[in-house]
């Protein structure tokens, strides 16, 4: 008979049940919990006291109170290791416990003011950027040390299920087309700027292409098509009006829809948030509306990705409930690869403000194309390395490797020449590393 460990809290709260369900239950283990010391103390069952008191020494788990709280952590933190394993320290206290719940909850963006230039969370305010983990599935080591030291003290060998890392390829089409499709006053701008620059080759480009002699740089569909056929493939849509930050080409062209459709018959289709959605969230409503009238009555439009991964907690995930959404994939960092929320698993997105699990589904990715190029200025060859790392990091520890590119990257067109081989092969990961 299965042995199912039993915990005692001071009082059974939102934070323990998030936190001991991310490592129990999603490794296929089961644990009972009480806050009724008596019959804790009567039990037989093998168990392990985490109250804040301790009320014997011998079954006491010392931790931080945390998760016994429904306010933010606002003490000291630091960086400890202890007993093999490098976690938080709250006020003094290692604690791997309570630092699932910090990371997973993302508390530190709550709390931690620094913003970029687009009001975005960076990597580098990260206390896990900041204390070398960024790269690592930090819960979920978390969680396993904790199951081997309660299974040391309890006597209990657990044996955690670990399902088979997918591969989930993800694209985001914030401009449909370099030239194509570009018409009225963007296309005299567009023209115009190129010609007040001097860019030749580029007026003869587009010259080109219009006169189809040549494909469309950004016209890589058929690629996209093609990873569909071996991938679960997930496509993110920009078809907010034009801005600033948002500039794909209207939806009001028929092609252009014709396109939306034509992916959706292989792709998941999602939206992607304009830039300006975020202050005004009425965009939000009228974009999704847009897409689902294009993709017809039958495709409800429940999964995003934010543009520009302008993620605002708990602000962008309070609009996501509210307007229908259910999964989300912008979880992850602009400036640097990684794991924003230590983990590749899906899991729920923790209301710190109500202090409860939401419904809403979010899916982490491992990195973005622009990351490494743009931002981590990394080669090819430097590039590969990484995302291997990446990946065995993933396959070990668990959950889905998701990675985020453009249909404009991976034509192997101006700056991005020689990166479509990147992405091949992240997709031969499987393959290639057993």
């Amino acid at each position: 008979m299965e042995k199912r460990p039993l915990f005692f809290v001071d009082e059974v709260n939102e934070r323990w049940l998030y936190t001991l369900d991310f490592i129990f239950k999603n490794r296929g283990l089961k644990y009972y919990l009480t806050e009724d010391f008596n019959s804790f103390a009567r039990s037989e069952s093998p168990k392990i006291n985490l109250g804040i008191i301790p009320k014997d020494d011998a079954l006491n788990w010392r931790h931080a109170n945390v998760l016994d709280q429904d306010i933010l952590y606002e003490g000291k933190i630091e960086k400890k290791d202890d007993r093999g394993i490098e976690a938080f320290a709250f006020n003094g206290l290692h604690d791997p416990l309570s630092s699932i719940f910090f990371v997973l909850s993302r508390m530190e963006e709550y709390l931690i003011k620094d913003r970029d230039k687009h009001e975005r969370f960076s990597a580098f305010s990260s206390y896990q950027y900041q204390f070398g983990w960024l790269e690592k599935c930090m819960c979920d080591r978390w969680a396993e040390w904790l199951i081997q030291e309660w299974g040391s003290i309890m006597g209990i060998d657990f044996k955690m299920s670990c399902p088979q890392t997918k591969i989930i390829p993800t694209f985001d089409i914030d401009n449909a087309f370099a030239y194509k499709l570009k018409v009225g006053p963007r296309k005299l701008m567009s023209v115009a700027r190129d010609i007040t620059k001097f860019d030749r080759d580029r007026l003869t480009e587009r010259k080109r292409v219009l006169s189809d002699e040549l494909p469309d740089p950004y016209d890589t569909y058929e690629k996209i098509l093609q990873v569909a056929e071996h991938f679960d493939v997930r496509v993110f849509w920009l078809v907010g009006d034009y801005a600033t930050y948002d500039r794909n080409i209207s939806v009001d062209i028929e092609e252009h829809q014709k396109l939306i459709i034509r992916m959706a018959e292989k792709t998941k289709i999602g939206l992607h948030p304009s830039y300006r959605s975020n202050q005004a969230v009425n965009h939000l409503w009228q974009e999704k509306d847009a897409l689902q009238k294009i993709l017809g009555l039958d495709f409800k439009v429940t999964t995003a990705r934010q543009h520009f991964l302008k993620l605002a907690l708990p602000e962008t995930y309070k609009n996501y409930l509210k307007h229908g959404f259910e999964e989300d994939y912008t979880m992850g960092f602009a400036e640097h690869i990684g794991f924003r929320s230590g983990t590749a698993r899906m899991h729920y997105w923790f209301d710190l403000e109500k202090n409860s699990r939401t419904r809403l589904q979010i899916h982490p990715f491992s990195y973005m194309d622009g990351s490494l190029l743009e931002y981590m200025k990394l080669n090819p060859v430097e590039a590969e390395e990484r995302i291997k790392g990446l990946y065995l990091e993933v396959k070990r520890y668990g959950g889905d490797f998701i990675f985020l590119w453009h249909n404009e990257t991976i034509g192997n067109y101006g700056k991005w020449k020689g990166w479509s081989e990147v992405l091949d092969f992240t997709l031969d990961l499987k393959k290639n590393i057993k």
